[in-house]
């Protein structure tokens, strides 16, 4: 989701890491094989006999440290088949009712074909029956146990729910209490016919079906021992929790054929195997066995009943498995734990992954906490009865949970920009996280901000690397996943927006993660303007600046940028500022501009002061102020500037501070200047203070549609008439002093033939006249250009009117940044080449501290560009020089680096006076300084000098000016 919004944008995200799943979440459970894995794995024993594995090698191998020994072929069992109020039994031939001395009570006949044996506590009653369910007649009334012995046929069993099964031996009617009970009375080798197929498909390797032969012979002779020790009326039951026993076969109705269950395959392996069984200690050991150990077996008290690896369990289909439910589906079943907040294992047996086979976990809610094992689990949400249930008690369950760790609240972009961020966040889950994977960070709709590169309209990122491990391929549970997360402003409008992300595991789960990153969408801010302020965005660090009261976090920051890539970061506590110093001269007034941008987190209307100051010191001592503050409460990047003229006597510096004192919260500042300018509001920061329009409509004067310098421009759209935007300013300039007229300009669909395009200056003389200075403005289309023109006037004068002129022209103008400097230098910024100036130096526009061009020397010599600058006067005459200087490659250690006035003197002697730079590599860097003659002189030069020095030296705005 995208909405407007203003101010900052504090990070949102779930709860701590014990907050409860999400109920929507859910729970993917891996596991390994099917049943308890005691014993003989069948799946893995086929996958031995696979391999030509004899069945005594299978056994050995899932029952280490047993022998076979023999049991008579020939030996009974008793199976218990069912327990209801009567036993209904039936023949395709005849068969008999017996007391249990094998005396015959009555044997069917074609007529009465079914016989049924009911208890009522006391006696036992036999009836007959033309039909299973027909009318019952009473044949005898007796407390002797009933014995249904075959004819030539089997006997069939007609169950309580009318199912028919056909037995071999006979079937005992055998009170249980209330309830009657149905025995299958039999030999040991054909209950094995009617236990093997069902333990093991008939079509599996002879040796797996003997193996599965004798583990199941064993175990019925076990069983059959311990019942009958224990005077018990059966050995041994049907169930899976005995093992499972078809009989004979079954029929649809009473009067069709036998589908047999039994096998060939199976009754061979039987035969071949008749009377073997496992022993330990001189008794049949327990030979349990399950279908599929899932690679490891499970261990118990019992010697024989080791941990096994079981590779060739790997044929199983229930080898691997994953079950999953809801976390509310857990809730429901467990409703006293409340909400659930984690699945944790405390116990495992130790063997193959994960640790082995659960044996004890939590559930935990926020209410409370059950404890069980780990089948208690897997019966709650077991398979086959749940097609996505467990299938035994060897599993981890998985759920994906994450708490944030770092993400920025804010990104700040300019409109068209593309910025990556990164967010850290901790995995509280169970589930590892694949680098590359499934877990992404999503957003609920289409984002504005996504990219090309982003997954999906709504996926940005999936993980990118392990912050905690960053050799690992995916992110454990307790680890940092890093995600990088592109941005695009490419379509959106200046403006503050918020942007939600969530975490989530695609196709697996959601989760109750989810936090809200604000982004400003800004104009660029392009500051061409010079500025005395060296560093002034902090590029890429502080230099230049000195701090008040500042700790180890108030420094230079990324977290946040209006111009570059750094800002100057301010922590609450205490009376904390940063601050320069730039060095003055002269003694007129001179008029500034102090600006700047910043934003605030948290800070406090009842706090101190979040502002900029100018302080200005005077030669006598005295110091002047002017303050541009900021409001004090959490807002995102805001541009404040004021105007400020210093008194009209010998001015030694200006102090720029930034403040942020007393206050709550943090602050950043970025792109902060002192400009030097007569002009108020020169590049339309203000609006259109200072300036009065003639002839514009509505939608014209100052906005932010283009612009060359900061965020604002002067636009004037194309029409027949004239249009015009002017100010007046006080502009003080003695006979035949130079000055500079500049400024930006760009036009669309602008008309060559049209009228005319200018930038003008009236000057207002102190004979009472003006002049007027006229820089033209190209006419035809163009992008933004820098005009500027020298002038001078034969009288003084005291103002001046600035006028930008759109004249009977199509199409639309901008204008920006526009500057009149005082200077007895030519071409002082390079605009024009080198026009004026002479020397080895190269004009170029790779870098410029004002407009499009500077001067750049290189060598390792004595470097010289100057000027003659045909100045002639008295002793006591008081200049000021000025200049900026960027470096690259200099050597602190190398010679000088400087701007000089070389004065001829009238008496053929010379004076020099220099402006000094720093001399290791720098960025653009301000410096002047005032000098007065000590005698006449007839010529002034200005060198800009490179003496002795590696690398190359950048000089732009090299002004000679009165002070």
């Amino acid at each position: 989701m995208i909405c407007a919004l203003t101010g900052v944008f504090p990070v949102t995200q779930a709860r701590a890491q014990k907050a409860p799943l999400p109920e929507g979440a859910r729970i993917v459970v891996p596991g390994h094989g099917w049943g308890h894995g005691r014993g003989m794995g069948q799946w893995g024993a086929k996958g031995l006999a696979d391999q030509g594995k004899a069945y005594t090698q299978i056994l050995s191998t899932y029952y280490p440290g047993t022998t076979l020994g023999a049991r008579a072929s020939t030996e009974d069992i008793r199976v218990l088949l069912e327990t209801s109020s009567d036993v209904i039994a039936s023949s395709d031939q005849p068969f008999t009712a017996r007391w249990s001395n094998n005396s015959i009570i009555a044997t069917s006949d074609a007529t009465y074909r079914y016989f049924k044996a009911t208890w009522d506590g006391t006696n036992y009653h036999l009836y007959k029956s033309t039909a299973w369910n027909g009318t019952w007649t009473l044949v005898k009334t007796t407390p002797s146990i009933i014995v249904f012995k075959p004819g030539s046929a089997m006997i069939q069993l007609i169950t309580s729910g009318g199912s028919i099964h056909v037995y071999r031996g006979a079937i005992e009617a055998h009170q249980g209490g209330s309830s009657i009970n149905s025995i299958n009375v039999l030999t040991m080798q054909q209950y094995l016919y009617g236990v093997v197929p069902r333990e093991s498909p008939a079509s599996w390797p002879a040796e797996e079906l003997k193996a599965q032969a004798v583990a199941a012979r064993t175990y019925a002779a076990r069983r059959k021992d311990s019942s009958r020790a224990a005077g018990s009326s059966y050995d041994i039951c049907v169930t899976t929790s005995c093992q499972s026993y078809g009989g004979y076969g079954t029929k649809s109705s009473p009067t069709s054929s036998v589908t047999v269950l039994e096998s060939s395959s199976t009754n061979s392996a039987i035969d071949a195997t008749a009377g073997k069984v496992l022993m330990y200690k001189g008794s049949p050991i327990l030979a349990e066995y399950s279908s599929s150990t899932g690679g490891y077996t499970a261990a118990s008290s019992l010697p024989y009943q080791k941990a096994v690896p079981d590779p060739t369990d790997s044929v199983s289909p229930h080898h691997d498995w994953t079950a999953s439910m809801t976390v509310s589906e857990i809730e429901a079943r467990w409703p006293s734990i409340g909400r659930l907040i984690d699945l944790t294992v405390t116990q495992r047996n130790g063997y193959g992954d994960w640790g082995g086979r659960v044996l004890q976990m939590n559930i935990v809610g926020t209410k409370g906490t059950t404890t069980m094992t780990g089948y208690g689990f897997m019966n709650a949400f077991a398979w086959p009865g749940r097609s996505n249930g467990l299938q035994g008690n060897w599993f981890t369950p998985l759920y994906w949970r994450g708490v944030l760790q770092s993400a920025p609240s804010a990104v700040t972009m300019y409109a068209g920009e593309s910025k990556t961020i990164t967010v850290r966040i901790t995995n509280t889950g169970t589930a590892s996280w694949p680098v590359g994977g499934n877990v992404h960070l999503a957003t609920n709709s289409a984002s504005s901000f996504a990219t090309s590169t982003w997954i999906s309209s709504t996926r940005p990122a999936s993980v990118a690397r392990n912050a905690t491990d960053p050799t690992k391929s995916s992110v454990g549970p307790g680890q940092v996943a890093e995600f990088h997360v592109p941005l695009s402003a490419a379509n959106m409008s200046p403006g503050n927006y918020s942007q939600r992300f969530a975490l989530i595991a695609d196709n697996q789960s959601v989760t109750s993660l989810a936090f809200t990153v604000g982004i400003q969408v800004l104009v660029p801010w392009v500051s061409e303007a010079p500025d005395l302020l060296t560093n002034g965005s902090f590029e890429p660090s502080t230099y230049a600046w000195r701090g008040v009261g500042l700790s180890a976090s108030d420094l230079a920051s990324t977290a946040f940028a209006r111009d570059g890539s750094h800002s100057f970061h301010i922590t609450a506590g205490g009376q904390k500022s940063i601050s320069q110093t730039i060095a003055f001269g002269g003694a007129q007034a001179r008029s500034f501009i102090l600006g700047g941008w910043n934003r605030a987190n948290g800070a406090s209307a009842s706090g101190g002061p979040v502002e900029l100051t100018a302080t200005a010191g005077y030669a006598d001592g005295s110091t002047q102020a002017w303050h541009v503050p900021f409001a004090r409460n959490t807002h995102s990047w805001v541009y404040a500037e004021r105007p400020f003229t210093t008194a009209s006597k010998p001015l030694s510096s200006i102090t720029v501070a930034a403040t942020f004192a007393n206050q709550a919260g943090d602050a950043y500042f970025d792109a902060l200047r002192l400009q030097e300018s007569q002009i108020v509001n020169p590049s339309f920061e203000s609006g259109m203070t200072g300036w009065s329009g003639s002839g514009l409509s509505a939608g014209e004067g100052a906005q932010t549609s283009d612009k060359r310098d900061g965020a604002t421009s002067l636009l004037i759209e194309g029409a027949s008439g004239t249009k015009t935007a002017s100010q007046t300013f006080p502009l003080t300039g003695a006979r035949y002093e130079r000055f500079t007229l500049s400024g930006w300009s760009k036009s669309i669909g602008s008309w060559a033939s049209g009228g005319a395009v200018s930038l003008s200056l009236t000057l207002h003389r102190t004979d009472g006249t003006t002049s007027v200075v006229a820089v033209p403005v190209d006419r035809v289309a163009h992008e933004w250009t820098l005009d500027e023109d020298t002038f001078s006037s034969s009288v003084g004068f005291t103002s001046a009117t600035l006028t930008a002129t759109v004249s009977n022209q199509t199409g639309t103008f901008w204008f920006d940044d526009l500057r009149v400097a005082r200077t007895w230098t030519v071409n002082p910024s390079f605009e024009n080449g080198s026009s004026g100036w002479s020397g080895p130096g190269s004009v170029t526009s790779a870098a410029a501290s004002e407009g499009a061009h500077a001067l750049a020397l290189t060598g390792s010599g004595f470097e010289v560009e100057q000027q003659p600058l045909n100045l002639a006067g008295s002793a006591g005459r008081t200049f000021i020089l000025s200049a900026w200087t960027k470096t690259a490659g200099t050597s602190a250690n190398g010679g000088r680096i400087d701007v000089t006035l070389r004065v001829q003197n009238a008496d053929g002697t010379g004076s020099w006076y220099s402006v000094p730079f720093l001399r290791s590599p720098h960025g653009w860097s301000y410096a002047e300084g005032a000098f007065t003659t000590a005698k006449a002189f007839t010529n002034v030069t200005v060198p800009a000098v490179m003496s002795s020095q590696p690398g190359t030296v950048w000089f732009d705005g090299i002004r000679v000016r009165n002070a």
